[in-house]
């Protein structure tokens, strides 16, 4: 006879009646084998129902701690011992801690956040309940590995209308991220590849490769982007550039230089130029500059592409453009994989588009974001007077300002944490080491920033650096 001891009769009873067995036979106090009390022994016994007690055993019975045989009644299962000690929450590695993100007091010119407050989120439900309603089939259905059709339709029209790129809806992927979509495309070449990286660059594709175990050479930078004489000299099977708007630096690549790496290209069949238009979108005193890929005639060019600059950053949505032989080799080589996107979210994202919503709410942000762009340019002038260098270029979502001083971007960097100042420096983007060079090259990022706090975020700036 065992004694459950049933802490209450509150509450859901064959739980803990579950729980009592449970702990019995894993203490071994019920041995493999031993018989257990008949259902209606057990709930004579404890002064409860039989259903009770049913539920209790149909429990233990599913997750195998006890077996039944017919006729016989309910037995205890043979369970080895834990050899392995539990680790407790207070031996969890402070390393891997999470901190809360929801910080107060601090000021933000990181490039990687977006300005939401005028984010249509009524529009982009409307568009989601419409897509619930009329597209509930598709939405049951596992999606096209590529995404749904109908979106890459919609992204094709938009893609012709606004960077001049030229495909047809079947060359686009769809996916979470540009990072797991390059990751797909990389598998599609030789382990062998040599890529190219422009340096500085962005980071996260420089990891990836890493990962990947891809042989990676840095391709430097001049006055017109990645330099020619770097790709020729390093000859890679493959480069990533970022022509419309370099990442970090900014720099806009000129057509005699987009030919140039296009004529490289055509030298061999088996290169190919990734090109990242990461923010195209953002032109502020010019029309947008076409792309690289708009000049391509030669199938050379793979042109991705994020949603991430323009909507929520949590709505996870990029593309990729093959050409032709590689979207074979794709659909080949990944038959079996799934869109990495939301559906839900691919076909609200259509609507938005198709409805004008995208290009209008586009035009808005871009017409204040320039308002930010020229008002911290102006208080940093201001402010650091000739101690500061600006590149201001009129595009994307970022500049460099180069600052006069001795400091160290360590030094510097713990500075504005203590300021509560966020901001990257030209420093993290660098895959190799490259020439020291006096003063500070920050990354100043301006969507996200209120315009009423450019000033205080100027001054912190300031102390970080001369305090």
């Amino acid at each position: 006879m065992i004694n459950l001891n049933l802490e209450n009769k509150k509450g859901f009873i064959y739980k803990q009646i579950y729980r009592a067995i449970k702990q019995y036979i894993l203490n071994n106090e019920l041995k493999a084998g031993e018989k257990l009390p008949s259902k209606r022994e057990l709930a004579t016994q404890e002064k409860v129902s039989l259903n009770t007690v049913s539920n209790a055993y149909d429990q233990l019975l599913a997750e195998g701690y006890i077996y039944s045989v017919e006729r016989r009644g309910y037995f205890v299962e043979e369970i080895a011992p834990f050899k392995d000690t539990v680790l407790s929450n207070s031996d969890f590695p402070e390393d891997l801690k999470e901190k809360d993100s929801k910080l107060t007091g601090w000021l933000s010119l990181s490039h990687n956040k977006l300005d939401l407050t005028d984010f249509p989120y009524q529009k982009w439900l409307d568009h989601q309940e419409i897509v619930f309603k009329e597209n509930i089939d598709d939405l049951q259905a596992i999606p096209n590995m590529q995404g749904p059709l109908k979106v890459r339709k919609t992204i094709a029209r938009m893609l012709l209308f606004n960077r001049g790129v030229r495909c047809e809806p079947e060359q686009i992927v769809l996916g979470a991220s540009t990072q797991i979509l390059l990751k797909q495309l990389m598998e599609l070449f030789p382990k062998e590849s040599l890529v190219g990286l422009e340096n500085p660059g962005y980071p996260r594709f420089n990891q990836l490769f890493k990962g990947m175990n891809k042989k990676i050479k840095s391709i430097e930078l001049d006055k017109k982007g990645a330099s020619i004489k770097a790709i020729k000299r390093i000859n890679p099977n493959i480069i990533v550039i970022t022509p419309s708007h370099q990442f970090p630096t900014g720099i806009i690549m000129p057509v005699s230089r987009r030919i140039d790496i296009l004529n490289w290209a055509l030298q061999d069949e088996k290169r190919y130029i990734i090109e990242d238009d990461y923010d195209s979108e953002y032109k502020y005193e010019t029309d947008n500059i076409p792309s690289l890929q708009s000049l391509d005639n030669h199938q050379s060019v793979i042109y991705t592409g994020t949603f991430s600059k323009t909507l929520l950053a949590g709505i996870r949505i990029s593309y990729m453009v093959l050409p032709v032989e590689l979207l074979r080799k794709y659909q080949e080589t990944h038959r079996d994989l799934m869109c990495t996107s939301n559906t839900v979210e691919l076909y609200t994202l259509s609507r938005f588009i198709e409805q004008g919503d995208y290009l209008s709410y586009v035009k808005k942000m871009n017409y204040k974001y320039d308002i930010k762009r020229k008002k911290i340019i102006h208080m940093l002038e201001k402010i650091f007077k000739d101690h500061i260098q600006i590149k201001s270029i009129p595009a994307g979502l970022h500049f460099i300002a180069k600052i006069k001083t001795h400091l160290s971007y360590e030094i510097f960097t713990k500075r504005a944490d203590q300021l509560k100042l966020e901001l990257s420096t030209l420093s993290y983007f660098k895959h190799e080491h490259v020439k020291k060079d006096l003063g500070l090259s920050v990354i100043i990022g301006f969507a996200h920033i209120d315009i009423k706090d450019i000033e205080e975020a100027v001054m912190r700036l300031y102390s970080a650096v001369y305090d």
